[in-house]
């Protein structure tokens, strides 16, 4: 370098350690404030004394004495980061503000280059009018003679050593050199700075950039105060670390003694061949980064014994080499330590349980570098929006910072085969049929995608890190998902809403990436899982604490929506907030169906038939329906029951059906599913637990009676007493009056069949679903006003 000068906050005593050296001058960031609201800003301040300092730090405090004082004593100057929301009090008044206070801004190198694009655009657009116009409406008066035209000069601002030269400012003198290329004065090139003699040049930061820093600032800390680096030549890991997180890393060739004594320090502080379990996380870290090393050429090159800063010096390759690593490392230690609770958990030993799921909480931890970059960087990027936004700056927009809505669905089950991932795919193909920019987020392992056929329905999912399958539904599995892989997708991808389906894995990634890119968030109850876990159980207590991670979870959101009123009552009843809670439209695509009545078969079957589809399992009430059905068989022998499903109670069932005439299908999809509806007369659904129910409608659709419980949601989807019936009473005997009254009355029941019909005809699909996504866009914006 041909000048050395150092820009600390409110301080140059790092400056001074080296001040005595030749072409050295002394800088300070002086963090400013405006008197009124103390926003901080912040000013660099260049080649400036001891007692300027001194006066500097005085003034400070208010930045109308301040910008005053610098340009009396001709400081160089400039305004950093203007755009960058120091203490979260930025507006875009204090940006007219600084319009006229600065004639030189920083382009910031360590920040989301958003914000340099949108400073850009709006200097551009600046005008001797406008800046008049600033003046009157802040009765500020202007300290720069062409408030209007303004400089650029950019800066690294590089804490780390990692990023020295990532972003630079070159000087054009004013002067041309003389023939013996004489070095110009500091002075005069800094002067040449403030008249505007400059290019900027920049690779643009990223919140791989930011995390890529805290990374190296903790790794350096740690080395120089522990003994960390007597271990760096054993270890490929920390020989990774060395090469990545500084500036100069300096790797000399051991002897082998000194190796052999390396290692067995290394293995007495790590406690290399304890069991997994027994291991310290440090230790679990270590070995895991020691693994993906090894599994990578690519890695193995970054950790080779040698000075590789120059084979590093691609700043985006490197970032993301690094963001890799850490995410396969973190994955692989998350997945040690769920197989460990697990582990005790079968064993009893519940105390390990928590010292493990703290472990767990350190894991992520290690994350938060990542957490705090995406987050900066999405505050960042809205602040920039908004000011593009009120000056009416649209052309200079990047495609990702247009206002279209776009929403990222978060779900734990999609490729199953329940109502909720039936329900989910419908969605997508909505989606795609209007033109909405919909994607489906889902974990599940390799393979289980079953849609690939069809691109319309093809979510985009993520490989689990590892799985739990529940012991009462052993088709459905709980998978470990990526965390840092899906929140760098959700930033890369620009969603303008996150929505979660289910508050499992899935559902908390989702809470995680909505609070880190500072997105707002909205969430489906789909499913009364604290009710489910009480059938299941007989546990009332377990029931309570699942209504307190339901109340916690929802609570989150910005907005819930519920499939019936019914369910909003519950979660209002739990202490949700009433206006935080919408009842959101549904629908059915009867054209797929084709009542009796329309069919030209000519057939005339005397047989009553009635029909459930649905899951075959304890929280249905299936034992409500297989004795009713019993009673009403001794009364009309030509009745028959069908069930269409599969469940852990399919066996229990089939038991229970012995003697009647009750037919198992196992569970339909299509065509096979559509024929099962229209074969039947009524419909029969006890459950007590569901929040809406879509085979209802799918039965009224297909021009059925239907029989519901008076509890829960599906008793929204008819008309009582015209397009079914709701039975009160959850026992036996009402529904087996409700289905003979239908059987025993053939007229009420055409009129009943044929009003089902109607009915489900009135709620087109594809109407329901532009409604769905006008309230999503609508409480988007209110989320985003509050």
């Amino acid at each position: 370098m041909d000048y050395v000068t150092i820009t600390d906050h409110d301080t140059i005593a790092g400056a001074l350690e080296i001040a005595h050296l030749p072409q050295v001058f002394i800088s300070e960031e002086i963090s400013a404030y405006f008197p009124d609201d103390r926003c901080e800003v912040h000013v660099l301040a260049w080649n400036i004394t001891e007692k300027q300092h001194e006066d500097i730090q005085r003034l400070r405090n208010n930045i109308y004495d301040l910008v005053p004082y610098l340009i009396q004593h001709d400081i160089p100057h400039a305004c950093a980061h203007p755009l960058c929301p120091a203490n979260d009090k930025l507006t875009i008044n204090h940006v007219e503000k600084l319009i006229l206070l600065f004639s030189v801004f920083e382009l910031n190198g360590a920040r989301n280059d958003v914000q340099n694009e949108a400073l850009r655009s709006i200097v551009a657009e600046l005008t001797p009018t406008m800046t008049a116009q600033f003046e009157e409406k802040h009765n500020v008066a202007s300290l720069v003679a062409q408030p209007w035209n303004k400089y650029f000069m950019a800066g690294s601002d590089d804490h780390s050593s990692c990023n020295i030269a990532r972003s630079f400012t070159r000087i054009t003198p004013a002067n041309d050199l003389e023939q013996d290329n004489t070095l110009p004065a500091a002075e005069d090139l800094l002067r040449d700075v403030m008249q505007g003699n400059t290019t900027v040049n920049a690779v643009p930061a990223t919140p791989l950039c930011f995390a890529h820093n805290l990374y190296a600032i903790g790794y350096q800390f740690y080395k120089n105060s522990t003994e960390l680096a007597q271990d760096i030549h054993y270890s490929s890991a920390l020989r990774f670390a060395e090469n990545m997180l500084t500036g100069a890393p300096e790797l000399k060739p051991m002897s082998v003694k000194t190796r052999m004594m390396t290692l067995a320090g290394v293995l007495l502080r790590f406690g290399r061949g304890r069991r997994t379990t027994e291991k310290s996380m440090q230790a679990n870290l270590l070995e895991a980064a020691e693994q993906v090393i090894a599994l990578s050429p690519q890695l193995q090159n970054a950790a080779a014994e040698i000075n590789t800063i120059q084979a590093l010096a691609n700043l985006p390759q490197r970032e993301e080499m690094l963001t890799h690593f850490v995410s396969d490392v973190t994955e692989k230690v998350q997945h040690i330590c769920v197989d460990a609770v697990l582990e005790d958990i079968l064993k009893g030993n519940f105390f390990n349980v928590f010292k493990l799921i703290g472990s767990i909480g350190s894991l992520y931890a290690l994350l938060a570098p990542y957490g705090i970059g995406y987050s900066l960087f999405s505050k960042d990027k809205k602040f920039a929006e908004t000011c593009l936004r009120h000056y009416g700056i649209r052309n200079h927009m990047r495609p990702s910072m247009a206002e279209e809505t776009a929403i990222a669905y978060f779900t734990d089950t999609y490729c199953e085969v329940n109502g909720v991932a039936k329900s989910l795919q419908v969605t997508l193909s909505l989606a795609a049929m209007h033109g909405k920019k919909l994607n489906m987020l889902t974990c599940m392992p390799q393979g289980t995608n079953t849609f690939l056929n069809d691109p319309k329905l093809a979510p985009i999912n993520f490989a689990p890190t590892g799985s739990f399958t529940m012991p009462e539904y052993p088709e459905l599995s709980l998978h470990h998902p990526p965390a840092l892989k899906i929140i760098q997708h959700c930033y890369t991808q620009g969603y303008t809403l996150l929505h979660s389906v289910t508050p499992g894995p899935m559902g908390l990634i989702a809470l995680l990436a909505a609070k880190m890119l500072n997105l707002p968030i909205h969430a489906t109850y789909h499913t009364s899982f604290p009710q489910y876990v009480y059938r299941l159980t007989d546990d009332h207590s377990l029931e309570e604490a699942a209504w307190r991670y339901i109340f916690w979870y929802y609570n989150q959101m910005d907005a819930v929506f519920a499939p019936s009123e019914a369910t909003r009552q519950d979660l209002i009843a739990r202490g949700l907030q009433p206006q935080k809670i919408h009842v959101y439209p549904r629908g059915i695509d009867a054209s797929i169906f084709t009542p009796s009545w329309q069919r030209s078969d000519g057939s005339k079957e005397r047989q009553i038939k009635f029909l459930y589809v649905g899951r075959l399992s304890k929280e249905k009430s299936l034992h409500l329906l297989m004795e009713a059905f019993r009673r009403v068989y001794s009364q009309v022998p030509d009745a028959v029951l069908t069930l269409v499903g599969d469940g852990p109670q399919f066996t229990e069932l089939q038991k229970l059906a012995k003697g009647l005439p009750i037919k198992f299908t196992g569970y339909l999809d299509g065509q096979a599913l559509i024929q099962a509806y229209e074969n039947a007369d009524i419909f029969v659904f006890p459950s007590a637990t569901d929040t809406y129910s879509r085979v209802v409608l799918e039965a009224q659709a297909a021009g059925l009676a239907t029989i519901v419980s008076g509890v829960g949601g599906p008793k929204e989807n008819i008309i009582p007493n015209e397009s079914g019936i709701v039975v009160e009473q959850e026992n036996a005997e009402a529904y087996a009056q409700a289905m003979l009254s239908l059987a025993r009355h053939p007229e009420r029941l055409q009129a009943m069949k044929r009003a089902a019909r109607s009915w489900a005809e009135s709620r087109p699909l594809k109407s329901a679903f532009m409604a769905q996504w006008q309230m999503f866009e609508k409480l988007k914006s209110q989320s985003q006003v509050a």
